[in-house]
């Protein structure tokens, strides 16, 4: 009898210990003295004759030659930062241009004095038709136009320096992108700890780096090649969203000024938000997902079924596809367009959602979060039993047991096996922010406003 009562306690399966490739996008405003940026101008670009423009109007900076993104796409991300006056070769007219690699080439020359042996290089913004495989072997320095300056006034404010004299100071947004990274090697954090001490600098250099609430840390993690893993994963996002987002300040969460077309929701799918509605404008909350779905999650499990391709399933998540967006619109708090862009292209899930970080613990914990996420479709895929929660709002079941919705965040982690470090970890997070006030530091959109002759 003790051997057949071993049998029927056959032990669940584990999430698989395999490690995944993975890359991460660390966007930060770097700040610098007027004597770094002198240092790196290249007089084959703008002639001997060339200085700083530090005052440049607003009019001047909102147009696509200083900001070459659409507003009003992304409103109030204007470019915020000084410029180079130069004399035009032919014309021999005063031209004002924007920075062009210079930031680049002071964050790099900066990598490159601390850690000698580091790989990197430098190169200007990087387009979506550019993001192929061959570019991630090293790491990059890049620009990032939806991450602009604070101001030269206002850098003391936001960087820990001794005497600084504001206007001898600048900044401007950047982006360090990984190379691929494994999550089973500790050399990618390690590689991340080097990038963040390098650009931090130290309270006496002539440089630095801080997070306004404009700054992201995407993680790329590489995606399931099973269309039932993708799936699971969706299901998994889409039940627990809001769960997910209070691992985030209230700037990172759906519909927030700070993230509105930039890391929105993935329920619009399967809420049905209509196309022609703006963003921000329709109820994507656990209630409004409760009150259509409420009952068994085999509900919701069943419309994901009835996805016929990767394609299709890619469009429900980043829905919604129109003229602008046909594959679907990437500005999603998690985006699958990466999944499926062809043999070029790495196959990955991108996490958009996390407020940009200069500490080596918040970037490791949420890369770990989001690796295990990627793991735990394939795990729930193959036991669907395993799923934590069993179905959605208050509902009776057929033997008159009344279920309670008892969904946490911290029984992913529990699957994932974090451990409990991580979990308290996550606990303190969380709990940071529910005392948290309406427009604090971690409730901020942190942009530029125009001025008021120009707010119609």
């Amino acid at each position: 009898m003790a051997g057949s009562s071993s049998l029927l306690d056959t032990p669940k399966a584990r999430i698989s210990s395999e490690g995944l490739t993975y890359g991460v996008e660390l966007e930060f405003v770097f700040a610098f003295h007027q004597d770094e940026i002198l240092a790196v101008f290249d007089d084959a670009v703008y002639g001997e004759e060339c200085f700083l423009q530090k005052h440049i109007p607003y009019c001047v900076r909102e147009g696509d030659v200083f900001t070459p993104i659409p507003l009003i796409d992304l409103p109030n991300h204007v470019y915020n930062s000084w410029g180079i006056m130069y004399t035009e070769p032919k014309s021999k007219e005063g031209m004002t241009a924007p920075y062009q690699m210079e930031p680049m080439r002071i964050v790099g020359n900066k990598l490159s004095e601390k850690y000698p042996d580091f790989r990197y290089r430098t190169r200007p913004a990087i387009n979506e038709e550019d993001k192929i495989k061959d570019i991630y072997h090293t790491w990059i320095v890049t620009r990032d136009y939806s991450v602009c300056g604070v101001g030269s006034e206002n850098i003391p404010a936001w960087l820990n320096r001794n005497n600084i004299d504001s206007g001898e100071w600048d900044s401007i947004g950047i982006e360090v992108v990984s190379r691929v990274l494994n999550s089973a090697s500790p050399e990618g954090k390690q590689e991340i700890e080097k990038v963040i001490d390098a650009v931090k600098g130290g309270s006496n250099d002539s440089y630095g780096a801080f997070i306004t609430n404009q700054c992201g840390l995407h993680v790329h993690v590489q995606a399931p090649q099973k269309l039932e893993e993708l799936k699971e994963l969706a299901l998994i996002l889409i039940v627990y969203e809001q769960e997910i987002a209070r691992l985030h300040p209230p700037c990172r969460r759906p519909h927030h000024e700070a993230v509105q077309w930039i890391a929105e929701s993935n329920r619009m799918g399967v809420m049905q938000h209509p196309p022609d509605l703006a963003t921000g404008h329709f109820d994507c909350s656990t209630t409004a997902l409760e009150q259509r779905y409420r009952g068994p999650i085999e509900r919701l499990r069943a419309q994901l079924r009835d996805i016929s391709n990767t394609s299709a399933l890619v469009k429900f998540m980043n829905h919604p596809a129109n003229y602008k967006f046909p594959r679907g619109n990437r500005n999603r708090q998690v985006n699958f367009l990466s999944i499926n862009r062809g043999d070029n292209f790495a196959s990955t899930v991108e996490f958009r959602q996390a407020r940009g970080s200069l500490c080596a613990e918040d970037i490791s914990r949420w890369v770990d979060f989001c690796v295990g996420l990627i793991k735990l479709s394939k795990l729930y895929s193959e036991d669907p039993d395993r799923f934590p929660l069993k179905g959605l709002g208050r509902y009776h079941e057929p033997d008159g047991k009344l279920h309670l919705n008892l969904m946490n965040v911290y029984a992913l982690m529990r699957d994932m096996e974090l451990g409990n470090e991580a979990i308290s970890y996550w606990q303190r997070r969380i709990a940071g922010y529910q005392m948290g006030m309406h427009g604090d530091a971690d409730d901020r959109a942190d942009n530029e406003l125009p001025p008021p002759e120009l707010i119609v």
